[in-house]
């Protein structure tokens, strides 16, 4: 898995798994962004008159596995997901490191 979110730094394509398009880390970590942005602001959003609106559907999606490192979830990935995100981090500084 952490192979796969460290293509696109691998490649060249992205300097950072969080700024990698298209992989579960970035959407994991999106996710959290917008989970503390939604518990964090008091007001709801406003879009203004003038904005013009998206017009491009998205297509449905798989959901992705969740981490559980308290449970036996037979579905789920036996460990938190903070530790898989300091796994990505420190793999991809070393990858920057060795070149």
């Amino acid at each position: 898995m952490a192979y796969v979110d460290l293509n696109p730094v691998r490649a060249g394509m992205a300097e950072t798994p969080e700024t990698s398009d298209f992989t579960s880390i970035k959407e994991r970590l999106d996710a959290l962004k917008a989970k503390d942005a939604d518990a964090c602001s008091s007001l709801p959003s406003v879009t203004p008159p003038d904005a013009s609106p998206d017009t491009q559907q998205e297509k449905p999606r798989a959901s992705l596995a969740p981490f559980d490192d308290l449970t036996d979830m037979a579905f789920a990935i036996p460990f938190g997901f903070h530790e898989y995100a300091e796994l990505v981090d420190w793999k991809a500084a070393y990858a920057q490191k060795t070149g």
